[in-house]
């Protein structure tokens, strides 16, 4: 994600942050692992924004938090690589992973 660079800032310029998570990242509709990373970037980014005011520096923090996109991503069999052989089957919490 890049905090590390993003937090080195440049105090004589006014500067904005801007960083994406979801809308998984307010309420959590998926999956676990993916609500908690995007739950991690509006958290870094809610700190962040109030570090940058305590310390008094022009800098803004925001947090983009999008709906669903309908993507393929579900179907990600479609990136599978031929060299690979056949597509493994489903792991078995894919039922609860897929699509509502």
């Amino acid at each position: 994600m890049g905090y590390g660079l993003s937090c080195r800032c440049w105090p004589q310029r006014e500067s904005h942050m801007v960083n994406t998570a979801s809308g998984a990242g307010l309420i959590p509709p998926l999956q676990p692992h993916y609500d908690a990373a995007k739950h991690a970037v509006v958290a870094i980014s809610e700190d962040l924004y109030r570090a940058m005011k305590v310390a008094e520096l022009p800098v803004g923090v925001s947090v983009l938090c999008p709906g669903i996109v309908p993507t393929s991503i579900y179907r990600s069999e479609r990136n599978w690589l031929e060299n690979l052989g056949e597509v493994p089957p489903p792991g078995a919490t894919a039922k609860a992973n897929a699509p509502h």
